[in-house]
């Protein structure tokens, strides 16, 4: 035997075994694992994502499957390990993923991955609303998706001059000081790494206000034009919100009190050059205490000088009464509270205030008490209000309606004498702000007749207007109207007795003359209130008038109408 033989028998054998893969294992030294680390780079939606999954050991090359689990919709793991696609949802996904190889026998491994979808950074604001010079501006530009926190820039453009853009929040604000309209490019950046950007190419015009004393505002949530001749003309496509509003003496801005939700709030809105209203901001008022409904329908009071709004409410959930002042350019930033008890019992005027807005008078009464005072307090220019004298109006009980006469001479109330019935009292203006009656023979509403709701001087200081609601013994239920007092600086005489239909207010343009309208059918517990025809039924009389020498002339269109404030 050759001396090689026993070698070539031995390399046979191990050739044969090899060949028909006998007991012979083929595991690699190196098992197969999985390299990838759990957590994938993020996605976002409507934009292609590819990430691979990779292996190492085993026998290549290696095959990549689900094992369970979802992948994000719109993404798909290829064999080679590639989860590849467009993400259609956002969102956090988990999945097991397999890999095997070509080793015999098979090996697998699994990898639980992670990868999160997040929403496209895109800018949502399509249009922003209008401003008027000296009008607070604050608008925030919206945007979904992406990473907070967000950072803005204006990248094209520029805002109209005096507004200006918070990098932070996205929120345009400031006051406009020229009219024009700005176009400008707003780009939104996030987060991510790398950062995400959206851009939007938007405008603001900035607009002159429309023209003073040509709108009525009416509690039905309308509103009417005026027109040269004094009637109205129904404005169909403006909506405003129901009373009580207020608007601003010098800039285009009304007030209101938002009572959808409790405890409510006020909310300024710009008066567009069409008339239309377009919300500014907010300020939600504190509620009162729980056993007391605040329904927060009391007046609302801008000062004279357009300066300072006035709101009466619960400065706190202990029931304290009291003013909130604010800015009556519409930004709606609390300058100042003043607490002033019982002033939630007035009447729809809640403050009178001289025309230069030195003085103002309130009259906080407390139904039943004799003892009620008509207050002054004095205004500083930041608004603030602080009492500096106080009058009791004798044997009167809840001055109500005050209101002061276009020369600022004179402070005129209604005051209740009990048990005889409403009176119209005059007061005249000292120098430093203190009162005295000037009227000896008050002018006197019988209860029987009726009682005064609201007063107003017409534009020459000469005459007073009581809006009269008729007592439930007198003809008709909530039949009245205007009346005109003629007012010689000692005494007050009628020279045209209540004319028209009773209401709640009433409200003056020049000599022009606007007052609301009640028509209710007596109450159920009182049918026999009901004295004479039914005015809701029959046509109603005429309400709105024109003032000459004393008299009410009715004025064109005028049966049916009404008023809440006049822009």
């Amino acid at each position: 035997m050759n001396r090689h033989q026993p070698l070539i028998v031995v390399i046979a054998i191990y050739l044969v075994i090899l060949l028909c893969g006998c007991s012979v294992s083929s595991h690699p030294p190196i098992p197969l694992q999985v390299v990838t680390t759990a957590t994938l780079l993020s996605g976002t939606t409507n934009i292609s994502y590819a990430a691979n999954l990779s292996a190492s050991g085993g026998v290549p090359p290696y095959n990549w499957s689900i094992a369970s689990g979802n992948v994000p919709p719109g993404l798909a793991l290829s064999s080679a390990g590639t989860l590849v696609g467009t993400p259609s949802s956002a969102g956090a996904f988990t999945f097991t993923a397999q890999v095997t190889d070509l080793a015999q026998p098979q090996e697998v491994a699994n990898v639980v991955v992670s990868v999160n979808i997040i929403d496209q950074l895109l800018v949502t604001t399509a249009a922003l609303p209008n401003g008027s010079p000296g009008v607070y501006y604050n608008v925030a530009v919206a945007a979904t998706g992406g990473i907070a926190p967000y950072s803005w820039k204006v990248t094209q453009g520029s805002l109209p001059t005096g507004l200006s853009l918070n990098r932070a929040s996205g929120v345009i604000s400031g006051k406009a000081t020229d009219t024009g309209s700005s176009i400008f490019t707003i780009q939104i950046s996030d987060s991510q790494n790398p950062v995400a950007t959206a851009s939007a190419s938007l405008s603001i015009s900035v607009n002159m206000p429309p023209p003073r004393n040509a709108v009525l505002y009416l509690p039905g949530g309308s509103a009417d034009h005026i027109n040269v001749d004094g009637s109205l003309t129904l404005l169909p496509s403006v909506i405003t919100p129901p009373a009580p509003l207020a608007l601003s003496a010098t800039l285009p801005i009304l007030f209101t009190i938002d009572q959808t939700h409790a405890p409510g709030a006020v909310v300024s809105m710009l008066v567009n050059p069409d008339y239309s209203l377009t919300p500014i901001t907010s300020a939600t008022l504190p509620p009162g205490p729980p056993t007391i409904i605040s329904s927060y329908g009391w007046p609302l009071v801008v000062d004279p000088t357009g300066s300072n709004l006035y709101v009466p409410g619960y400065l706190d959930e202990q029931g304290t009464q009291g003013l909130f002042i604010y800015p009556a350019d519409g930004s709606l930033h609390l300058l100042d509270t003043v607490t002033i008890p019982n002033v939630l019992s007035n009447s729809p005027r809640l403050i009178a205030f001289t025309p230069d807005g030195k003085w103002g008078y309130i009259s906080p009464c407390v139904s039943g008490v004799v003892t009620s005072s008509i207050l002054t307090y004095s205004r500083s220019s930041d608004g603030k209000l602080t009492q500096t004298s106080g009058y009791a109006p004798t044997a009167s009980n809840c001055p109500t309606s005050l209101t002061v006469s276009p020369d600022g001479k004179y402070l005129a109330d209604v005051e209740f004498i009990w048990p005889l019935g409403d009176s119209v009292q005059v007061y005249s203006i000292a120098s430093d702000g203190t009162i005295a009656p000037v009227v000896n023979q008050q002018f006197m509403v019988p209860v029987a007749v009726g009682s005064v709701a609201d007063l107003i001087w017409d534009e020459s200081s000469s005459y007073l207007l009581p809006m009269i609601v008729n007592g439930p013994t007198s003809p008709g239920w909530a039949t009245g109207g205007a009346a005109v007092l003629s007012f010689s600086g000692s005494a007050l005489t009628e020279t045209n007795p209540p004319t028209g239909v009773g209401g709640q207010s009433i409200q003056r343009v020049g000599s022009f003359v606007y007052t609301s309208q009640s028509c209710s059918p007596p109450p159920p517990f009182c049918p026999s209130c009901w004295i004479g025809p039914d005015p809701c039924l029959s046509s109603p009389g005429p309400s709105n008038f024109n003032l000459k020498n004393g008299q009410l002339e009715p004025l064109p269109g005028s049966q049916g109408a009404g008023g809440s404030v006049v822009y």
